[in-house]
């Protein structure tokens, strides 16, 4: 895992499976499986302890990180398993509870939309403008 700079970049034709959204005392975590046509599934997200109440816009330290399934032949489900093995160990321990959302979708509207429609999501989006 590496720091991999600021975001998922979600956009039309990326196939998004899966997001995980977890939050303990003073920490949350987002880890989203995707995968570009004919590439490999990546495991990407960010652990963010809080600095301050804010949901977005805040000075909260942020690690990026993400992961690539070794298999470049793993299924959907092998993928989801892997993915669902590092939430778990980012986890552990924490007494975090762990919501997992099924998205299985290459259109960047859908993948925005689902996590706005469950309780505990609080989503943010950047809207960059091409030059």
């Amino acid at each position: 895992m590496s720091d991999v700079g600021e975001g998922i970049v979600v956009q039309d034709g990326r196939y998004f499976a899966a997001q995980w959204f977890a939050s303990g005392d003073g920490w949350d975590l987002l880890v989203a499986l995707w995968r570009d046509p004919g590439g490999p599934w990546v495991a990407q997200g960010r652990i963010r302890r809080y600095v301050d109440d804010l949901v977005h816009d805040s000075d909260d330290e942020k690690v990026w990180f993400s992961a690539q399934v070794r298999d470049l032949d793993a299924d959907e489900p092998a993928a989801l398993a892997s993915s669902q093995a590092l939430v778990d160990f980012l986890t552990h321990g924490s007494g975090a509870e762990v919501h997992k959302l099924i998205v299985r979708s290459d259109r960047a509207s859908d993948v925005v939309a689902a996590p706005r429609r469950e309780h505990w999501a609080h989503f943010g989006e950047t809207v960059t403008e091409e030059s």
